[in-house]
């Protein structure tokens, strides 16, 4: 479920640039960018009740533009669990430190793009070294 939830949320922030002369570059350069603007956060409050379950198998999440970006509900039996939203840049911050989750945990990376990295290294055709 993790890939397919990450690989939409990708072609969100893909939308309007797939295709296009540059696509790759604009998104490595909006990610390092988000990348970057990481600043250490104090640990988030939560709204569970005491007699909530400690956690949860979701089945399901709804993906929700808002005026501010996106909006998740995550969902077990179809009721709402869990919920957050995210402007663009948090989005892609998210990504970010999912992807090295990803990677640290050693699972198939195939479904993060290369842009996606945030570490500043522009995309190059196969073979060729980026010219500056």
């Amino acid at each position: 479920m993790a890939d397919r939830l990450f690989a939409n949320l990708i072609g969100v922030l893909a939308k309007g640039t797939s295709g296009r002369d540059g696509a790759d570059l604009f998104q490595s350069f909006a990610q390092e960018q988000a990348v970057q603007a990481i600043e250490p956060q104090e640990k988030i409050a939560t709204s569970i009740g005491p007699d909530a379950p400690a956690f949860c198998l979701v089945d399901n999440v709804d993906m929700t533009p808002t005026d501010a970006g996106l909006l998740l509900v995550f969902k077990q039996d179809s009721e709402p669990a869990a919920s957050i939203g995210f402007t663009s840049a948090e989005l892609r911050q998210w990504l970010f430190i999912c992807r090295n989750a990803y990677k640290t945990a050693d699972w198939p990376m195939v479904i993060w793009p290369h842009w996606i990295d945030g570490d500043g290294a522009l995309p190059t055709a196969a073979g060729n070294a980026a010219v500056h």
